[in-house]
C-alpha cells in the first residue's frame, strides 16, 4: 500500500516570507481585526514545516517569541534541528500530523500550514483542523496556503497523466518523476488532443518542467493531491470559529488591483467577503491560496476605529531608494500606482530615512499637519501594496556618526552561518530583528558581505572569486558563464562597491550586520 507522503525525497527548504507574524498581523489590522501583540512573548507553530528553513529564521527574528515546527519526514526534522542548534526559541517535533498530541505544546499565537493541506489525506486534513481548533487561542491567526480550483482543474489531468504512465515503472520515486516528465515532454510535442485543446494546459507543463525534481515528487506522487474552492475552506473554518481576514500576497485584497475593470460593478453587490473572494476564484482562475483567518472575532472595525489597531507597527522599507510609480498587473491589464502626490511622497521620504510608527510619522513631518490620521494611513497602505513600504517590528539601528572607522560584526550566529553556506543557494534571507522577517540577498552580495566581515576590504573580492572557486560556482552575466579571472574580479569589484555604497547601510540599520567603532590606526 502506498504511504500517504512521501519521506524518500527531501523536499527543497526555502525560506517563505509570506508566513512572517508581522505580514499575518498586518493583514488582519488591514481589515480591521486585532493583530497578536509581537512586544513580548508569544508562540508559533508550523505544521509540514519541511526542512525548517522558514520557522527557525523567524525565530532567530524574534528571540522574544517561541517557534515549534512540526513534520513527519525523519530526514527534515534532523535538517531543521541542525540549524536550530544555534537558537533557543524553537523545537521540532517528528510526528505525522494525523496522529499528533497537542497536549504538551502550549496554545498558539500563530498556526501555519504551507501547502501541506492539499497533500494529505482526509484523515489528516480532519486532524489538522482539530489541531487548529484546540490550540489557537482566541484572537490567533492562522496562514493556510492550498492548489485552489477552478485554476488546479487544469493540472489534475497532467498528474493523471504522469502517474498512469509510471505506475508500471520500477524505480525509484525520482526515476518515475523523471519518466512521467519525460511522457509529458512526448505528449506536448506530439501534440496530443488535450494539449491542443487546451493550450493552457502546455503552458502549465512548461512551468513544470523548469522544476525541481524533488519538489514535483512532493507535488505530483504522493497519495493525495486535492484541490479545494475557497469555500470549501471557509466552510471548514468557519466551523471551528474561524473568521476569514484576508489572503496573500495584500495586493489581492484590493479589488482594483485584483479584478479587471470590466467586473468591478457587478462585484461591488456582493454582500460580504466570503461571497467576494468566492466569484474572484473564477474571475482570476486561481491555482493557488494563502489565506488567512482570525479565531473567535468578536467582529471587525472600519474607517478611523482602524487607527489603533496599527499603534505596534512600523513601517519602512529593506530598499535604498523608493519608486515614485509602480505598475501592477491584473490580468491584461495594467495598473498604475503614483506617490508623487502628498501625503505619499512626504511618507515615502520619511520612511526611507528610518522606520516609524503611524503616531510617530505624523508627530514629525510638518507636512502631514493637514492630513486626517486615517488619510496617512490609507496613503501608507498604497505603499504596502506596491512594495515600497513593508510593516516591520521595531526601528533601526543606528549607523555610527560619519568619519568614524567601522568595525563590521554579525550578531546573530544563525545568519552567520547561513552566509557562510551562502554558495549554496542563489538567494538567501537573513534574519532581521527589526523588519520580522528574512530579507533576501543573491549569492555575490552574501559572499561579499561575509568577506567584508572577515577580511581587510582589498582582500574581499579574491576571497570571493577563492570561495566560488572553491565551490565550482560560476556567475552568469546575460545567460552566459564568466569563465575570465579577470572578468570576474571585476564584476565582483563593481558589486563590492555597490553594496558599501548603498546597501550595507540598509542592512545595519535592520540589524543584520553589527558595526563597532574602531580606534583610529
Amino acid at each position: 500500500m502506498k504511504p500517504e507522503y512521501l519521506t524518500e525525497i527531501f523536499y527543497p527548504s526555502h525560506f517563505y516570507d509570506f508566513m512572517s507574524p508581522v505580514l499575518l498581523n498586518y493583514l488582519a489590522a488591514l481589515h480591521g481585526f486585532a493583530p497578536r501583540s509581537l512586544q513580548r512573548a508569544f508562540n508559533y507553530c508550523e505544521l509540514g514545516c519541511g526542512g525548517g528553513m522558514t520557522t527557525n529564521t523567524l525565530a532567530a527574528a524574534y528571540p522574544q517569541g517561541n517557534f515549534y515546527g512540526v513534520d513527519m519526514n525523519p530526514a527534515h526534522i534532523a535538517y531543521a534541528r541542525q540549524w536550530a542548534e544555534l537558537l533557543n526559541n524553537i523545537q521540532f517535533i517528528e510526528a505525522n500530523l494525523s496522529t499528533l498530541d497537542g497536549n504538551q505544546l502550549p496554545a498558539f499565537d500563530f498556526i501555519t500550514i504551507h501547502g501541506v493541506y492539499s497533500w494529505v489525506s482526509p484523515q489528516t486534513r480532519r486532524a489538522i483542523v482539530d489541531f487548529i481548533q484546540d490550540k489557537l487561542c482566541p484572537g490567533g491567526i492562522i496562514l493556510i496556503s492550498y492548489n485552489a480550483m477552478p485554476g488546479s482543474a487544469l493540472i489534475q489531468p497532467i498528474r493523471e497523466m504522469m502517474l498512469a504512465y509510471t505506475s508500471g515503472i520500477a524505480g525509484d520515486t525520482r526515476t518515475l518523476v523523471n519518466d512521467g516528465i519525460a511522457y509529458l515532454r512526448y505528449l506536448c510535442e506530439h501534440e496530443a488532443a488535450y494539449f491542443t485543446d487546451n493550450p493552457m494546459a502546455k503552458t502549465a507543463v512548461e512551468h513544470i518542467l523548469d522544476r525541481n525534481t524533488d519538489y514535483l515528487a512532493h507535488e505530483f506522487f504522493n497519495a493525495h493531491w486535492t484541490p479545494f474552492y475557497f469555500m470549501e475552506v471557509a466552510e471548514t473554518m468557519a466551523a471551528i470559529d474561524l473568521t476569514f481576514v484576508g489572503t496573500l500576497p495584500v495586493h489581492a485584497n484590493y479589488l482594483e488591483i485584483t479584478i479587471p475593470s470590466t467586473f468591478r460593478e457587478f462585484f461591488q453587490t456582493a454582500p460580504d467577503r466570503i461571497v467576494l473572494e468566492r466569484h474572484k476564484a473564477f474571475v482570476r482562475n486561481e491555482r493557488f491560496r494563502r489565506d488567512v483567518y482570525i479565531k473567535s472575532a468578536t467582529g471587525s472595525v472600519e474607517g478611523a476605529a482602524r487607527l489603533p489597531l496599527f499603534e505596534e507597527f512600523y513601517f519602512g522599507t529593506e530598499q535604498e531608494t523608493v519608486q515614485q510609480e509602480i505598475t501592477l498587473q491584473n490580468g491584461n491589464e495594467e495598473i498604475q500606482l503614483s506617490y508623487n502626490g502628498e501625503p505619499s511622497q512626504t511618507i515615502a521620504t520619511s520612511l526611507l530615512a528610518h522606520p516609524q510608527t503611524l503616531t510617530e510619522l505624523i508627530s514629525t513631518e510638518p507636512n502631514l499637519a493637514d492630513f486626517p490620521a486615517e488619510e496617512v494611513l490609507d496613503a501608507i497602505n498604497m505603499l504596502c501594496i506596491g512594495g515600497e513600504i513593508r510593516p516591520f517590528v521595531s526601528s533601526t539601528n543606528h549607523l555610527p556618526p560619519d568619519g568614524n572607522r567601522l568595525q563590521l560584526t554579525i550578531p546573530n550566529a544563525f545568519n552567520r552561518q547561513l552566509l557562510e553556506q551562502c554558495h549554496q543557494e542563489s538567494t538567501i534571507y537573513l534574519a532581521s530583528p527589526v523588519v520580522g522577517d528574512g530579507v533576501a540577498l543573491n549569492l555575490i552580495e552574501g559572499l561579499l558581505l561575509l568577506g567584508l566581515v572577515e577580511k581587510p576590504l582589498n582582500e574581499v573580492t579574491l576571497w570571493a572569486y577563492q570561495q566560488l572557486d572553491a565551490a565550482g560556482k560560476t556567475l552568469n552575466i546575460d545567460g552566459e558563464a564568466i569563465e575570465d579571472q579577470a572578468a570576474l574580479m571585476a564584476l565582483l569589484n563593481e558589486q563590492l562597491e555597490k553594496l558599501l555604497n548603498h546597501r550595507l547601510g540598509k542592512l545595519i540599520e535592520l540589524g543584520i550586520i553589527g558595526v563597532s567603532t574602531a580606534i583610529p590606526q
